[in-house]
């Protein structure tokens, strides 16, 4: 059998359709996905759908069948394939012309952001999933007319042409989380991993990073719970166990995880923080089943790096990557960006050069990742320009890499449209509706509605007063300006201490569910 269910499915009707906007192969290792799922099906029964499964996988049904879908969007690209899939399925995209179906998105992606969804979705419930679905126990029977009426008084509900701010909703107590797998996939991208987030946000607040500042303050899942949570997986049902978050290393129980955890399960940590590894946690880590060793350093240069805010130096990668050696990891995994405010030519070529002195070092496989750096909204580089083409191509040519390195560079085009859709309008959304209805590319069709793309890329008044400002996270706007500031004049930040009342998001916005 392919699939594993863990978590208990009910009976009756379909009610709900879950989608994720992506291929199956991918979607199902979204712990994000798992956790929705997990809300959504405690209160009616509740499939899944990706943008290859034209029917649910639970029940078979086509989508048009269920009058509420929900999305989850990890991230902004996915909305132009999330639209061609639901006009692919039949359903209206235009939600003033859409009788039949609600749509409801959520995810990090658009609680940051909701207003390129403006044309096509009904509503977008801006935050954490497990301290908004309980609130939905009863509106969610009605029809669309009366869903919305029933959550407009909510702050963590955003409805287009009716209610257009919000507040991001937080779940305070992360015992109460959803995020582990509701089911296994064996036919997945990693193989059957039971997934399980450990970390929720990030202390270490980098400031281009939207994952750590959408989830501030951070939050660790007690270890008991975790290790409670491992000790009742079925023997045989599988050996791999992702564990998932930003902040991994910085568990303060992460040694007695890896330590405790059943003997049979061979742990996997996502990307861990350069900053938190020592030779012990690192040999550990090894010792229980990790193979690869995920790492960000970002940039090459100290004082690139110390300007947003990861203040480690280049001589401490260095050391990660012998203890990784030493160690017995197989192979490093590396993240670098390019495009980042302040960055020089000489920035750029350091990375080909720390790349070359890690190859040195580690003789096993080593595959690099260079990116675009993406603006986003609601972090502290909000307001900052996306690189140029002339840029980009500039600094491209400037990368070298060993001939037995594998190197990845994500390409300008796809990463411009990804820049747009972070900083998008009601404008944008219109092209992302023409897109989709007439088979358009994403440029094309903001040519044809008459969007400005530089206005979203490099306007420095834009951001100032862009709509997703109504969009209240938590974090104050003034200790995001702060923090750009800060960026500008290469100074870093202590890392995040809950309680300290520094950017406003501790406190408010916490919406836990009902025991």
């Amino acid at each position: 059998m392919a699939r594993v269910w863990l978590e208990g499915l009910g009976g009756g009707q379909p009610e709900i359709a879950l989608v994720y906007p992506g291929p199956k192969r991918i979607g199902v290792d979204n712990l994000g996905l798992h956790a929705v799922f997990r809300g959504l099906n405690r209160l009616s029964f509740t499939d899944i759908f990706f943008t290859d499964t034209p029917r649910g996988i639970r029940s078979g049904k086509p989508l048009y069948e269920f009058p509420f879908i929900f999305f989850t969007f990890p991230y902004e690209p996915e909305y132009l394939s999330a639209l061609r899939f639901l006009k692919y399925e039949g359903i209206e995209l235009d939600r003033r012309r859409r009788a039949l179906h609600a749509l409801i998105a959520g995810g990090i992606a658009p609680s940051a952001n909701p207003f390129p969804l403006w044309h096509t979705f009904d509503a977008v419930l801006l935050g954490e999933s497990e301290a908004i679905i309980p609130f939905l126990e009863i509106e969610i029977y009605r029809s669309k007319e009366g869903f919305l009426s029933a959550i407009s008084d909510k702050p963590w509900a955003w409805i287009p042409g009716q209610k257009e701010e919000g507040e991001r909703a937080r779940l305070s107590d992360i015992t109460r989380t959803d995020a582990y797998s509701a089911f296994i996939e064996r036919d997945s991208f990693f193989r059957g991993e039971f997934l399980i987030e450990v970390s929720r946000g990030c202390p270490n607040r980098c400031r281009f990073c939207l994952l750590g500042f959408s989830n501030l303050p951070p939050r660790f899942l007690p270890g008991d719970i975790v290790l409670d949570i491992l000790g009742q997986l079925p023997v045989g049902l599988t050996k791999q166990v992702g564990l998932v978050g930003s902040a991994v290393a910085e568990h303060p129980r992460v040694r007695e995880i890896f330590e405790k955890a059943p003997a049979h399960l061979l742990l996997n940590p996502s990307s861990v923080n350069i900053s938190s590894l020592d030779p012990e946690l690192l040999r550990l880590m090894a010792r229980r089943g990790a193979k690869t060793l995920t790492l960000a350093p970002e940039v090459a240069s100290d004082s690139l790096r110390c300007s947003i805010n990861k203040p480690f130096e280049n001589e401490r990668v260095i050391d990660v990557v012998n203890w990784a050696r030493d160690a017995g990891f197989c192979s490093l995994k590396l993240y670098y960006m390019i495009g980042l405010p302040g960055e020089t030519d000489d920035d750029v070529q350091a990375i080909s050069s720390q790349v070359k002195e890690i190859k040195r070092i580690f003789k096993k496989r080593v595959r690099v990742t260079v990116s675009p750096f993406v603006p986003k909204a609601q972090t502290p580089l909000y307001r900052a320009p996306f690189m140029s083409e002339a840029d980009y191509k500039r600094k491209v040519s400037a990368l070298r890499s060993p001939k037995d390195v594998l190197f990845k560079l994500h390409g300008y085009r796809k990463s411009r449209e990804e820049a747009i859709l972070s900083r998008g309008d009601e404008m944008v959304s219109l092209a992302l509706l023409l897109a989709a209805e007439e088979g358009l590319g994403f440029s094309s069709a903001l040519r044809k509605v008459g969007a400005i793309p530089s206005l979203y890329l490099d306007d420095p008044a834009y951001p100032l007063s862009a709509p997703f400002l109504r969009i209240d996270t938590g974090v104050s706007r003034d200790y995001l300006d702060e923090e750009w500031e800060r960026c500008r004049g290469g100074e870093p930040s202590p890392p995040c201490h809950p309680g300290c009342g520094e950017c406003g998001a501790c406190g408010e916005g916490a919406h836990d569910p009902p025991r």
